[in-house]
């Protein structure tokens, strides 16, 4: 709806610009725009912009005022209100260049009225189609007359059916509206639905999955194909031959796939060619003719009628087992079936021969027959082997398939089978020891080396060398090597020349070790003793056990050392001596195990009949101690006693250990003292810190004979 803004003469008045702001009811009138065309503002540059429910323009030309009365611009609606319904115009604004010339804007009512409109509803194609209006079908074209504004629905049909393989398909209605959508007119109007024309596309097929079947607009290239083969039961297939088409644009042929063009309905019927399966097995060679076949085709099949299996068997073809209708069951190879079932023919064998293969060892050393490498020998056949042998050789035995000395010797064939000829020669086998004159065993005989043996060559013999072997009390050799890197006891083969095969033993002396007295403790080695190759050194070790301690080696070895050394130039003996250890005190400290697992009783006061110190003081401290595993042996002093006193079991000589360290001082001269023994001087002005420094351990042993039952320190 277009409503024009009118103005009067403005001829004279020097007019150049204006700015008119206008209102109404968004409710009744809508979507509002300017229109300047064929208005006396045509010149003017105009800029307007919609405000929901008010429109602003602004207009100027600066060279040409405006000139004459009329429509000074139109202002296009959309009316949205029911009839009855009004809008006020109203001038909200309304300035003359800039307020002159005065304006006197005068308002206008919009009146929504209705009055009737024809609309035709139709389709594409017209008559024979069908439309639906307002939920109602109808046939096309349909023509009414409506109110115009008034909203009503319109749909159509889709497909719609023309004939037996054809209809009608919507495609868009001359509005752009959806299928099924609302129209209103506000004059008389026309509303078309496109339809489009649609062929049906049938393919007939007793086999596969075709593809191409269908719908299509008239006109449309479609493609259309099928699998091939398609797989039937077992051993069948379909092959697909060619189509047969009828209808404009359908396709009569043999390419797969093709295409057709639909211009009216088209029936595509497949044919198929039929195959069979024909299986060819053999259990040797390589069978030919196994694949599909046309129904009523002729198919050829074919084996090697001799086979070589592994180099040693030949087997022979004797014939077919067919199975199916119309197998083959025959000896002709080849041999040919007509396909119209799915068929096996299983080839049929027998050995014909097979192979004897011969040698002769050592090559050099004679003949045989039959002859290297051997020949082929059909099965059941006896054969005689006889060996020959060369000057200087003699026949041994058979080998392989064939055992035994029996020359000439026969054997029946019933697989393929080796035989080799053993042949030797005499040679002179030398078999010794060093140092000589061991004992050696060769054959499961003993022998004392050197000793030598005449034996053929490539023949077999065992060698070995006992171990150990007594020399004399205490003195023995033991086996190290044979020369040829055998086990101690092995099997040579022959050489065809003279050889020499030596066992190396070493000479070993056995070391005696003994504990005095018994029951004191232990020895390494245990008791009795250990064998020690000869010049080499033994490490031996004593451990006493409870109450005692090691005192001295005795026998062939006289040290204190423990552990200690013995060079093992011949066979010896040595004697771990212990005594009594009544006393283990820890000065200053409580009672103690210590690393060899001796326990050390707690310091306390003497009493008559035991143990114990005589005045002094304690002083303890936390710090490591240098040269010992026992750090909290030293860790505890008393010093500025008076004395030391122990109650012994019996008179006799003692050994007497001190164990020292200066743990308080750090200088030499600051502690320096004497000790006596049973009143004898045995320390002399003793300054620990000038022998072993700060922190380190030191100990003085010595020996004291007491004789009044108390030894005193």
């Amino acid at each position: 709806m277009d409503i024009a803004v009118n103005i009067g003469d403005m001829t004279g008045m020097d007019v150049y610009s204006f700015d008119i702001w206008i209102t109404f009811d968004n409710s009744v009138l809508n979507n509002v725009s300017l229109v300047k065309t064929g208005t006396i503002s045509d010149t003017l540059q105009i800029i307007s912009n919609e405000l929901g429910n008010e429109i602003r323009i602004s207009a100027y030309n600066i060279y040409h005022p405006i000139s004459g009365g009329g429509v000074l611009f139109k202002l296009q609606f959309d009316v949205i209100g029911s009839p009855g319904d009004q809008s006020t115009l109203q001038f909200s604004r309304c300035i003359l260049n800039a307020g002159n010339p005065a304006s006197s804007p005068q308002e206008g009512t919009f009146t929504v009225d209705t009055f009737p409109v024809t609309v035709t509803i139709t389709t594409s194609v017209g008559a024979g189609t069908k439309i639906i209006v307002d939920g109602i079908e109808q046939d096309a074209p349909y023509q009414a007359t409506w109110d115009a504004g008034d909203p009503h629905s319109i749909n159509v049909p889709s497909p719609q059916n023309v004939s037996q393989g054809t209809r009608y398909s919507f495609d868009t209605w001359s509005d752009g509206g959806s299928q099924s959508h609302t129209i209103v007119a506000y004059s008389d109007s026309i509303f078309t639905a496109n339809l489009n024309t649609q062929h049906q596309v049938t393919i007939n097929s007793d086999h596969g999955n075709p593809t191409g079947e269908g719908w299509y607009n008239e006109g449309q290239a479609v493609e259309i194909s099928v699998n091939s083969p398609a797989a039937g039961e077992s051993g069948v297939q379909y092959l697909f031959a060619s189509w047969t088409g009828t209808g404009n644009g359908s396709y009569t042929g043999s390419n797969n796939p093709t295409s057709i063009t639909v211009n009216e309905p088209i029936t595509e019927t497949i044919s198929w060619t039929t195959q069979y399966f024909l299986t060819v097995s053999s259990d040797y060679g390589t069978p030919t003719g196994e694949g599909w076949y046309n129904a009523g085709e002729t198919a050829q099949f074919s084996v090697e009628n001799e086979v070589t299996v592994n180099n040693d068997t030949k087997y022979q073809f004797i014939s077919w087992t067919g199975a199916g209708t119309g197998a083959y069951t025959g000896s002709n190879n080849p041999g040919s079936v007509v396909m119209n079932d799915p068929i096996q023919e299983q080839a049929n064998w027998e050995v014909s021969q097979y192979y004897v293969s011969t040698a002769v060892s050592p090559e050099n050393g004679g003949t045989m027959t039959p002859a290297p490498p051997g020949q082929w020998v059909s099965p059941g056949t006896s054969v005689q082997f006889e060996a020959t042998p060369a000057s200087g050789y003699e026949f041994i035995e058979w080998s392989g398939d064939l055992s035994g000395s029996q020359n000439p010797k026969s054997l029946v064939i019933d697989e393929p089978k080796s035989v080799a000829a053993n042949l030797g020669k005499q040679v002179s086998i030398t078999v010794t020891t060093i140092p000589a004159g061991r004992t050696i065993v060769v054959d499961g005989t003993n022998y004392t080396s050197p000793h030598t043996f005449s034996w053929l060559s490539s023949t077999e013999h065992t060698i070995g060398a006992p171990s150990p072997q007594t020399v004399s009390d205490g003195e023995r050799y033991v086996f190290q090597s044979w020369d040829d890197g055998g086990d101690q006891s092995h099997t040579i083969v022959i050489p065809e020349s003279n050889k020499t095969y030596s066992a190396t033993y070493v000479l070993q002396y056995f070391l005696t070790t003994d504990v005095n007295p018994d029951g004191s403790g232990s020895v390494d080695p245990a008791v009795p003793g250990a064998w020690y190759d000869a010049n080499t050194n033994a490490t031996i070790s004593a451990t006493p056990d409870g109450g005692y301690q090691f005192y001295i080696w005795s026998g062939d070895i006289n040290t204190e050392n423990n552990p200690a050394s013995v060079l093992m130039d011949q066979p010896k003996r040595a004697v771990a001596n212990f005594q009594e250890a009544p006393y283990r005190i820890n000065a200053g400290g409580p009672r103690y195990t210590d690393a060899s697992g001796n326990i050390w009783e707690a310091d306390r006061e003497y009493t008559p009949g035991g143990y114990g110190y005589v005045g002094g003081r304690i002083f303890t401290t936390s710090h490591s101690i240098g040269n010992t595993q026992n750090d909290k042996l030293y860790q505890s002093e008393r010093f500025r006693m008076d004395a030391y006193r122990f109650t012994m079991p019996h008179n006799g000589t003692y050994q007497v250990k001190l164990l020292f360290a200066e743990i308080y001082y750090t200088a030499s001269d600051q502690r320096v003292f004497s000790v006596k023994l049973e009143g004898q001087t045995v320390l002399n002005d003793f300054d620990i810190y000038a022998v072993a420094g700060h922190d380190n351990a030191v100990i003085r042993t010595f020996n004291v004979d007491v004789n009044d039952g108390v030894l005193d320190i």
